[in-house]
Order: structure tokens, then C-alpha cells, then sequence
């Protein structure tokens, strides 16, 4: 069990608010209900909704055959208080009745991972970007630091865009597309008016999620908007990309640099001139990346 930083699916739950009945998998999910609202379980790392924590480890359990007799080895965020620590034992020994719980902090885990018991661990995921030290097994806490910038950030940042470019991005749920007699194809929005706003906005997001991983890349030397237009697209990278509803989306170097937001504090920088070097592209990933100290 981990609280970790990845998909924002994978540690949320949804409730249909008419009969309190809860949705776990992306399955499940991806059936839209009137009412049907997202609970996320994870807030920077930690957990913070332990009604929500609760039935995803139910459900967990249920499916791995987890009974009392099963010791359970906990990861949490080296952020996590001690307030978070109790709540989650007295969750494992008074609900799941466990014999056992051992908690680690999941940057010592991944340096244990690779055979490294000191190293410097780097952090980027869905919900933010950590750099973690740690030294003999052991996190040093003071020197951590932490960033709100990560995946889920990074979609937030290309919605934006195309809000700034007029691009309305609705949910594939609400998007009917028939094929017209000429043979194109024509879209309709159907109104669904009881759906929550939560389950709006994840869908909305789910949906621009697929234009990033799509179009947005990472160029080791930094160009100017107008000299990196000219290496655009890159192999493998298509010149376009359509939305549910069919809107088209041209690449341009603005879309394309968005990651780079990960790395500049300044987000609306001055064009630069090109560096020294060759273009070059690789898409931006989630994950943890270890480095021995």
C-alpha cells in the first residue's frame, strides 16, 4: 500500500451521491452517472481522505485475498507526519486486523530497489516532483525538496493553453459523432446537466491528458518558437492531433515546449536564441529515476 504520486485515477474513488454507492476502477469510472462525483485520496503525496483510502484498501484487498494472517509492508511519502502514521495503523490493526505493518518511506525503497542503500532519489510523477537524500537507509528530512510540478500539473498547464486559443475540450461522454452521407464526420454535444463538475473537470482532463502524451516533447537544447517550428514534428510525433469532439490541433512550438515548465521558474520568458547543439525530442514520463550518491 502506497500513497505515492502517480495517476490520479489509481488513488481516487468516486461516490454517485443518489445512492452512495462507491466506483473504483477506471471501469467503473469511465461509465458516466448522474451525481457521480470524484474523491481524490491522495493530496500532495499524503493521504487525506481516509473514507476514500478505506475502500480502495477494501477493494484491494479483496481482489489480492488479503486475509489477517498477511504481514503488509507500507509506503509513505518521506513527508508524511505522524499523525498519518497513526491513523494508518490504527486503519490496518482495528479494520483489516493484521498481524503485522511495517511502514517505509518510499525514497529508501527505490534506492533499496536498484541495491543502493545511499542515494539521492528523484521523484517525478503525477502529483509533483520530489528530490529525496537518503543516507544509510535512512531519509534525511531536512534537506528535501518538493515541487507541485509534475503530470497532472502539466495537463492542467495545456488546458490552459488551449483555453487561451478559444479550444473548448468536452468530455468524450458528452461528444456523439456520426458519419454524414458525404462520408465526413459530424459531432453532436449531448447535455447531461446532473453530472457533477468533478467528473466534468477529470474527463476534461483525461482528454487533454491524451494531446500532451501525443504532441508535447522535451528538446535537450533550447530553441527559439521560430527555429524550433522548423524541426517540428519530430519522428513519431504527428503534425495534429483531434479532439473527441473533432476539433483539430495544429503542434506549434508553444504546445510543444509546455514541459519545459517542469524545469523554468519563468513561465512566460523572453524568447532566446538557440544554443549550441543538434534538436533532439524525447517525451516527458512519470517515474523515478535513482542515482547513486
Amino acid at each position: 500500500a502506497s500513497p505515492g504520486k502517480g495517476d490520479a485515477a489509481a488513488a481516487a474513488a468516486a461516490t454517485a451521491t443518489a445512492n452512495g454507492a462507491w466506483s473504483i476502477t477506471d471501469s467503473e469510472l469511465a461509465c458516466r452517472r448522474d451525481g457521480l462525483s470524484i474523491r481524490p485520496a491522495v493530496t500532495g503525496g499524503v493521504f487525506s481522505d481516509w473514507e476514500v483510502v478505506e475502500k480502495l484498501w477494501t477493494r484491494a484487498f479483496e481482489w489480492l485475498n488479503v486475509t489477517n494472517e498477511h504481514t503488509v509492508l507500507s509506503a509513505e511519502s518521506p513527508w508524511s507526519t505522524s499523525a498519518h502514521r497513526q491513523q494508518m495503523m490504527e486503519l490496518m490493526f482495528e479494520t483489516y486486523n493484521v498481524p503485522g505493518l511495517f511502514i517505509a518511506k518510499s525514497s529508501a525503497l527505490a534506492a533499496f530497489s536498484v541495491g543502493r542503500s545511499t542515494s539521492m532519489v528523484v521523484d517525478c510523477g503525477g502529483g509533483g516532483t520530489s528530490v529525496v537524500p537518503v543516507l544509510d537507509g535512512y531519509v534525511l528530512n531536512k534537506p528535501i525538496q518538493r515541487s507541485h510540478r509534475g503530470g497532472e500539473w502539466l495537463t492542467e498547464q495545456v488546458h490552459n493553453f488551449l483555453g487561451k486559443q478559444s479550444i473548448t475540450v468536452h468530455p468524450r461522454y458528452a461528444v456523439n459523432r456520426k458519419r454524414t452521407r458525404d462520408g465526413t464526420l459530424a459531432s453532436d454535444l449531448a447535455a447531461f446537466p446532473k453530472t457533477h463538475p468533478s467528473y466534468v473537470q477529470r474527463c476534461r482532463l483525461e482528454a487533454v491528458q491524451g494531446l500532451k502524451e501525443a504532441v508535447c516533447g522535451l528538446p535537450l537544447v533550447r530553441f527559439s518558437n521560430q527555429d524550433l517550428a522548423a524541426h517540428l514534428p519530430v519522428p513519431g510525433m504527428p503534425s495534429t492531433y483531434e479532439l473527441p469532439d473533432g476539433t483539430p490541433i495544429n503542434l506549434s512550438p508553444e504546445l510543444f515546449r509546455v514541459p519545459e515548465m517542469l524545469f523554468d521558474d519563468d513561465e512566460h520568458r523572453s524568447e532566446q536564441g538557440p544554443e549550441k547543439g543538434t534538436a533532439s525530442s524525447s517525451s516527458v514520463a512519470a517515474g523515478s529515476a535513482v542515482a547513486a550518491a
